[in-house]
């Protein structure tokens, strides 16, 4: 998630703020390959998203 949402803030002129976010969509390709437990970590260690994720 690191290196994704520094891609995304070089394409964007705005910082990426993920407390709003009430939902996360994973890709069923991604899950089966990754697996979504590293995609949740990633998001749990990020202080804006951890916010407002119950």
């Amino acid at each position: 998630m690191d290196e994704v949402s520094r891609r995304i803030s070089t394409k964007v002129s705005r910082n990426l703020y993920y407390a709003h976010a009430i939902l996360v969509v994973i890709n069923d390709e991604l899950a089966k390959k990754k697996g979504i437990l590293p995609i949740l970590d990633a998001f749990d260690q990020d202080a804006t998203f951890r916010t407002m994720a119950r």
